[in-house]
């Protein structure tokens, strides 16, 4: 089994198909390759896969160079202030006090003010159904910091049974983000 590494930003370093990561990419050099569903596929996308049939990489397909969330929010500045004092993103002007991106440590969030399907929204929020996950070095002081912002906790940091340790935290819209080490 091949392990994630270099998973921090880099700049002008080399990676396994030759090229050279340019700033703001992720550094990965390894990765496990657990399944995905091949471009152009019609099959449809289920929650199981066979298992000891791993999917192949290839270094001549496309590369994801990022990947987002997007989150409805009621209140644009309430939520930028959020993710900016309690999680640490840093955010440009909004654009037509609309829409927003934050950005931290090489990944992005994406807030749009619209409305939400309240019922849905509760749902989630009942059955702590995760609307993003991150995994995190240093989850301990994230956790403190997240407690010392009153940050609303769904689920107070714990080891989990597949050897994480893992917390739960509410934004203002009732998004669930999972954090985890």
């Amino acid at each position: 089994m091949q392990a994630l590494t270099g998973a921090g930003p880099a700049a002008d370093s080399p990676r396994p198909d030759g090229a050279v990561a340019q700033m703001g990419e992720r550094d990965v050099r390894t990765v496990e390759v657990r399944g995905s569903i091949p471009l152009g596929s019609t099959k449809p996308l289920g929650c199981r896969r066979k298992r000891g049939v791993p999917m192949q990489a290839t270094a001549a397909g496309p590369r994801l160079t990022s990947f987002a969330p997007q989150f409805l929010v009621d209140d644009l500045a309430r939520a930028i202030g959020f993710y900016r004092d309690v999680l640490g993103f840093a955010f440009g002007e909004p654009w037509g006090a609309f829409y927003a991106i934050g950005a931290r440590d090489g990944f992005a969030v994406h807030l749009k003010c619209a409305p939400k399907i309240a019922a849905e929204r509760a749902h989630r929020r009942e059955n702590q159904h995760l609307d993003a996950y991150a995994a995190v070095k240093g989850i301990d002081r994230l956790y403190q910091h997240c407690l010392d912002q009153g940050a609303a906790i769904v689920k107070p940091l714990a080891p989990t049974p597949w050897g994480t340790r893992d917390f739960y935290v509410a934004d203002p819209d009732g998004y669930i983000i999972a954090f985890g080490e």
